[in-house]
């Protein structure tokens, strides 16, 4: 004897629901990125009408590794080492150069 099984399906069609994802996920992509270039266009803003003149994203995040790096070398903790306090002070000083080269 024979069995028979009927087994039903939708009508789900899977290459249809691909592009949906995809744009889906673009979306979401690139709002992330929206709100991650937010405060980093908020800073170059404030550094433009410091400098009085326009500055590129490029640059903002020069200036800021540079503050970093002095931040870093002048308030470390006495307990730092020498070296290291030496290391943040290159580094600083190479932050300097970059944004010389970069017109800042």
């Amino acid at each position: 004897m024979e069995k028979n099984m009927v087994l039903s399906t939708n009508d789900y069609r899977h290459n249809e629901f691909i592009p949906v994802v995809e744009q889906t996920l673009n979306k979401v992509k690139l709002s992330l990125i929206k709100k991650v270039k937010m405060p980093l266009e908020l800073t170059r803003n404030y550094y433009s009408s410091v400098l009085e003149k326009q500055i590129s994203l490029k640059q903002t995040l020069l200036l800021l590794e540079t503050q970093i790096a002095f931040f870093l070398g002048v308030f470390s903790v006495d307990a730092t080492p020498l070296l290291l306090k030496g290391a943040f002070a290159a580094w600083f000083l190479w932050g300097v150069l970059k944004c010389k080269k970069a017109g800042i």
